[in-house]
């Protein structure tokens, strides 16, 4: 049963690669010939590059063949500099040597790289940063990202806006066994941590 619903995820992440990636990836090309900025061509863009980055997304996280810590924080590497560099924000990366050889649960990497997404986007979006540093760390059988901004941060714990970005990683991580802490210190450091096992 558990091969069958593999082999079924695969299909479905194959099949929207294939048949809705390709459709995206052409309306994205399209709406690049047309060059007047203020028509609608530039919302087609957008949206299409959008789609398909969610698109990507989904199917990194249906796909068996992905389920290594290694895919994970390569994944997080790629999709979080992308992020940053568009922001134009000042970013490093703090990542193990050697990273073990271990397989995760799709539920994990699922909840870890959303989670990840989010505080970058927090970042982006909130904290008037100029320079992001992303510490990755195994301890023991517990992984730990930690994402630190040196951004206006908050006066006290109790005056931190707890909206519906911070909330929804806070139930990501629960989700997992995990938690989430967030800490001001000249800027903002959220640490993920998350067991290595469901």
């Amino acid at each position: 049963m558990l091969e069958g619903q593999l082999q079924e995820r695969q299909r479905i992440s194959q099949e929207m690669h294939d048949d809705m990636g390709s459709g995206l990836t052409a309306m994205l090309f399209l709406s690049r010939s047309i060059r007047d900025p203020e028509t609608a061509a530039v919302k087609i863009q957008r949206t299409a590059a959008d789609l398909i980055r969610k698109m990507n997304e989904i199917i990194w996280t249906m796909n068996p063949e992905q389920n290594s810590l290694d895919s994970l924080i390569a994944y997080i590497r790629v999709n979080t500099a992308e992020a940053l560099e568009n922001a134009g924000l000042a970013y490093q990366f703090q990542i193990p040597e050697n990273v073990p050889a271990i397989n995760i649960p799709q539920e994990l990497r699922r909840n870890l790289y959303l989670a990840s997404k989010e505080a970058v986007h927090n970042i982006i979006k909130h904290a008037c940063a100029t320079e992001v540093v992303i510490a990755i760390i195994i301890i023991n059988s517990e992984l730990r990202i930690i994402i630190q901004d040196n951004g206006r941060g908050f006066e006290t714990p109790a005056t931190m806006p707890f909206g519906n970005g911070l909330k929804n990683m806070d139930r990501r991580m629960k989700q997992i066994g995990g938690y989430l802490l967030v800490v001001n210190d000249e800027g903002t450091v959220v640490n993920l941590a998350a067991p290595l096992a469901l």
